[in-house]
């Protein structure tokens, strides 16, 4: 764990890259694992370490970046493995003890309760899981439910296990249990807020943040180039996002630089804890960690002088701006029958790629 308000490392728990990070329900705890299979769990209070498990041999590296696997299935009981080398349930004082159902993915998000997962699977499609004994079954894939979405890049599931996310070739917000599609639109990446209300997508170097249920577009913030990861807080009230330039925080149309001016490395992802940001970038054997508790202005380090980040407020109708029309679908039909995509999306996504 690695505190960017210092610049000081806070305690060291891995010495292998880290491959896959979850924060707890609560937000009081995060979980880390790393090519060596060793995985952590820490208390964010103090960057102390709760419990540690080996859970494959040293130096084997059987868990690479694309074949792993962390998440909370409560407070302090984690699900952790890889597709190749099997999935384990860990709780603190005890061993790690393998789960019967083996989970061939590549990525995966847990819910508040370990009671569904959204999984990436080998081959780039997704799909959404209950999870426990007796109970492990899918429920769906994205592409049997909608025609034309492609790899899934990153997905993220609600606190409540109700809404799940999936950035593939567009943008989804999609009802855990049944597959409809609740919004989409084009992107380059998105988050969703722990309760399921808002969601914030990147296209180009503009971040709009939506009310899942409207569609409504509730704020735009211009975040610049080389912007490589975002996340939103449980409300969605606070964007960070991090990038060549570093990592910033934005609330109520003001962002401001909390972070070091830039990062050695891609950041490959960001998330809010009770208190913090936290940041892994690629290939790194610690968790960057930020404060953030409070106003913006507050939790900016007295040597960084604020950042001007534009930010467009919202028209007073709730629609995205003109200039930039965001294509918004609330209704399609997602099932195997659902139509494929028309060209004006993909029109309007291919001209936000590009800055036009």
């Amino acid at each position: 764990m690695h505190d960017l308000a210092t610049d000081q490392p806070v305690t060291r728990g891995h010495r292998a890259a880290i491959t896959q990070c979850a924060v707890s329900p609560s937000g009081e705890r995060a979980a880390t694992i790393d090519l060596d299979g060793r995985l952590v769990l820490w208390r964010l209070a103090d960057a102390s370490i709760e419990a540690a498990w080996q859970i494959s041999p040293p130096g084997l590296h059987i868990f690479s970046p694309d074949d792993a696997l962390v998440g909370f299935l409560d407070e302090r009981r984690l699900i952790a493995g890889s597709g190749s080398g099997g999935v384990f349930e860990a709780t603190p004082g005890e061993a790690a003890v393998p789960r019967a159902e083996r989970i061939l993915v590549t990525g995966a998000r847990l819910d508040a309760r370990g009671a569904h997962g959204i999984f990436v699977r080998r081959g780039g499609d997704a799909e959404v899981r209950t999870l426990g004994p007796g109970r492990d079954r899918t429920l769906w894939t994205l592409n049997r439910k909608v025609k034309g979405a492609g790899v899934a890049r990153r997905v993220d599931i609600s606190a409540d296990g109700r809404l799940v996310l999936v950035v593939a070739s567009r943008i989804l917000v999609l009802d855990a249990t049944r597959g409809t599609v609740r919004w989409q639109g084009p992107g380059q990446d998105a988050a969703l807020s722990a309760d399921g209300q808002r969601v914030a997508v990147r296209a180009g170097d503009r971040v709009t943040v939506l009310a899942v249920a409207s569609g409504q577009v509730l704020r735009t913030v211009e975040v610049g180039p080389g912007t490589q990861a975002i996340a939103l807080d449980a409300s969605g009230d606070r964007l960070a996002f991090a990038g060549d330039r570093g990592l910033f925080l934005e609330a109520a149309g003001r962002a401001e630089r909390v972070g070091p001016a830039a990062f050695a490395r891609r950041v490959d992802w960001l998330a809010f804890s009770a208190r913090d940001v936290l940041a892994h970038a690629f290939d790194a054997p610690y968790v960057h960690r930020v404060p953030v508790d409070g106003a913006v202005a507050a939790v900016a380090p007295a040597e960084v002088a604020p950042v001007e980040v534009a930010v467009a407020p919202a028209p007073a109708d709730g629609t995205a701006p003109a200039e930039e029309p965001l294509v918004l679908d609330t209704g399609m039909p997602a099932d195997e029958d659902a139509p494929a995509p028309t060209d004006g999306p993909v029109d309007v996504l291919a001209e936000l790629v590009a800055g036009r």
